[in-house]
């Protein structure tokens, strides 16, 4: 037992890692577009922005859905990855004091995965549905949020009515 555990070590970051190098800082961090194959845009990544070496990780995922930014939980606000890509070919573009640098790279199968490419395309598909409509839940619920604010803001606000409603409509989401 000894011997074998005395030599392991960590596994490697899951995922592409995206390494570049800056002489300084810039005055914006780096975006890294992650784009597939007909060059539209999977994930954008912010990237660190100090002097030498710096590595971002893209964890083979889709942007996520928008977040609600007015929810009491940060649980419920939404997750922070989208649908986790199919296999194939991709395009890793960053911008460097106004150069621009692309890295083409294969995003393989799973060895271990019984899922067939078909399957795991139908599942992205479902996946981004879902996502989009997440997405336009948590744009409505922004809005009303924006809305509910502006209420809170007037003084004594003949619209009660509306504030009641919306004060329903808080509690529906909120449970």
């Amino acid at each position: 037992e000894g011997l074998y555990t005395q030599y392991a070590s960590p596994n490697p970051p899951y995922g592409v890692p995206v390494s570049y190098y800056q002489s300084s800082a810039q005055a914006q961090p780096p975006q890294i577009t992650i784009l597939d194959r007909s060059g539209h845009v999977v994930r954008t990544l912010t990237g660190t922005n100090t002097a030498g070496l710096n590595r971002v990780l893209w964890n083979f995922t889709a942007a996520p859905p928008v977040k609600w930014t007015g929810a009491a939980n940060p649980a419920f606000a939404g997750p922070d990855d989208g649908a986790t890509v199919v296999p194939g070919r991709y395009t890793a573009r960053i911008s460097l004091n106004g150069h621009t640098f692309t890295q083409p790279f294969t995003v393989k199968p799973d060895p271990q995965s019984t899922m067939t490419l078909a399957q795991m395309q139908q599942s992205y598909d479902a996946f981004a549905k879902l996502n989009r409509i997440y997405s336009s839940v948590d744009v409505m619920l922004n809005n009303l949020d924006t809305v509910g604010k502006a209420l809170d803001r007037e003084p004594s606000s003949p619209n009660a009515g509306a504030q009641a409603a919306l004060d329903r409509a808080r509690q529906t989401h909120a449970s």
